[in-house]
């Protein structure tokens, strides 16, 4: 009796420990973009403090938050702040979407993760203990990013020159619209919602969109395109390593609808993509010495965007 005891109350000092630690990592730290995120803390610690955050602030003064049908509100853990998004709804045909929304936007995270694209910001949901209908997405906050939809913001900033473009096509995202990505302080750009994906069930891409092709097949023969997603050597190795059909079956949201189809065409995108940017790697040795440059002018770019605008308030 004694013995268990004792190992309970080991494991729950380890717990505690735990539980200190990732706060204590987190405790005073505000972050301004993806990267600042992971040159302190992995995704793990990061994704654990999600889970177990509690206590919000109320979002209604944020003007860059569009609630629409759903509910909105702003997570705080000491200086750690989070979106938290409840997809309590029903759509138009009476029709249930809470779990694929909930599912999708997490599946957008663990590709960015898998890649190392840092676009998308930690995430993760969690049924709702109330009604086991609805789910609760989290994401964390970054502060001080700007959204092209604001008023002074209008057409200050292009994805061109961004990841988002091919990461959006590889993942059927049909609503990446001007309020639905971000510009961190240091240029770069944060991709957020991602409940529709995968062509909301069909997978077929939408013509005349921000970026898409016809074809599934000319989606990736941008070179600038590619340059800005495979903006660091890192991201190529990643692509051509993993296992994607393992991958997949590990990730891929079980609740898609025609999920075996959406599937296979996303297994099929993640292939022409490897063989484009195999193709593009083999025929210019100078690849990532341009990806990186591009890079730096875009960010530059954005930022000198970014404190013009910041100087007019």
């Amino acid at each position: 009796m004694n013995f268990s005891k004792n190992i309970h109350s080991i494991l729950l000092s380890l717990i505690l420990m735990l539980i200190t630690f990732n706060i204590q990592a987190l405790k005073t730290y505000k972050f301004e973009n993806i990267d600042e995120i992971y040159s302190q803390n992995s995704h793990q610690s990061i994704e654990f403090i999600l889970m177990t955050s509690q206590g919000y602030v109320s979002a209604q003064n944020l003007g860059f938050l569009s609630e629409a049908s759903l509910y909105v509100d702003m997570g705080t853990h000491k200086d750690f702040f989070f979106i938290e998004k409840t997809y309590d709804y029903l759509t138009m045909n009476n029709i249930n979407t809470n779990l694929p929304n909930a599912e999708n936007e997490v599946f957008a995270y663990e590709l960015d993760k898998a890649l190392g694209l840092n676009i998308v910001a930690p995430t993760i949901y969690f049924q709702s203990p109330i009604n086991k209908e609805n789910y609760h997405v989290r994401q964390v906050f970054i502060q001080r990013a700007h959204t092209q939809d604001s008023r002074r913001n209008k057409n200050n900033f292009k994805l061109n020159g961004s990841p988002i473009i091919i990461f959006d096509k590889l993942i059927g995202a049909t609503d990446r619209n001007d309020n639905n990505y971000l510009v961190a302080q240091n240029g770069t750009t944060i991709a957020i919602d991602h409940e529709f994906l995968f062509g909301n069930g069909g997978y077929i891409l939408p013509q005349g969109g921000h970026q898409y092709m016809n074809t599934i097949g000319s989606l990736f023969d941008d070179e600038n395109e590619m340059k800005a997603f495979f903006y660091k050597e890192e991201i190529y190795e990643a692509m051509t390593n993993i296992d994607w059909e393992q991958w997949t079956n590990e990730h891929f949201p079980k609740s898609a609808p025609n999920y075996e189809k959406s599937k296979q065409t996303f297994l099929i995108n993640i292939a022409f993509l490897v063989g484009s940017i195999s193709n593009f790697v083999e025929n210019n040795d100078n690849f990532f010495n341009e990806a990186k440059e591009n890079r730096a002018f875009f960010l530059n770019n954005n930022v000198e965007k970014i404190r013009f605008i910041e100087s007019r308030k």
